[in-house]
């Protein structure tokens, strides 16, 4: 038995690595469509957490975060019940 976890393409939020603090406009993180691990699923509250690798300032790092369970459904084409 595998102990794989399933990964899909997914938007996350990431650091902005062109961020720049004195820009009025400037955006600390952006969302970007990246490919993620899926941890765990909450049916409940209709979320997954998934975990990612992510840099800041040029330190490499891995970042875990919630996002919709729309993404893993779309991902492998279940279709929800209504």
């Amino acid at each position: 038995m595998s102990n794989m976890l399933p990964k899909i393409i997914a938007p996350v939020r990431m650091y902005n690595q062109s961020y720049n603090p004195d820009e009025l406009d400037s955006e600390f993180m952006n969302l970007v469509e990246t490919t993620v691990e899926v941890l765990t699923l909450n049916l409940n509250a209709g979320t997954m957490r998934v975990r990612f690798n992510d840099s800041y300032r040029g330190k490499k790092k891995v970042v875990s975060q919630d996002i919709s369970i729309k993404y893993f459904y779309d991902f492998f084409q279940i279709q929800e019940k209504n």
